[in-house]
């Protein structure tokens, strides 16, 4: 596992391409619903616990992550944004939207307050959990470019 020396996130690869952020969760809740702050709390109370699971602010976004990203979560003005990513297209009425990103799907999860965090919720977002932390089903390589000779 490889840690980057800037912002300290650790990273299944070697010299992974990420954003360096030093920003703290809790700016990210500024202004934000008592409603929200909760939900968060309860989230990473139950989350946080997992195994080896690191919780990390991004920009705008709180990754929850096992060297490999499982939820992504955005305040949002009266909710917050969830994106877990599975392997396999499932089809849930907890799903806001559905996308193809990387070979896997992005499943966008909205709760607003902490009572929607349903078992069956936690049940899909452990199911990210336990996909991120095996070795990658669909491995996203970049083309490296050919310098010209001339």
């Amino acid at each position: 596992m490889w840690s980057c020396p800037v912002c300290k996130r650790k990273f299944n690869k070697e010299d992974q391409r990420h954003t360096c952020s030093t920003k703290d969760v809790g700016e990210l809740f500024i202004n934000r619903s008592d409603e929200l702050v909760l939900l968060y709390d309860a989230l990473a109370s139950v989350i946080g616990n997992w195994d080896n699971v690191q919780i990390r602010a991004a920009t705008h976004s709180v990754v929850f992550s096992v060297g490999r990203a499982f939820l992504v979560l955005k305040p949002m003005k009266d909710q917050l944004d969830l994106k877990i990513y599975l392997n396999e297209e499932l089809e849930r009425e907890l799903f806001f939207k559905v996308n193809k990103y990387y070979g896997r799907f992005q499943c966008q999860i909205r709760l607003q307050n902490e009572w929607q965090m349903t078992d069956e919720f936690l049940d899909l977002v452990r199911l990210s959990y336990n996909e991120a932390l095996q070795e990658p089903k669909f491995a996203y390589r970049r083309k490296r470019r050919r310098r010209r000779l001339p």
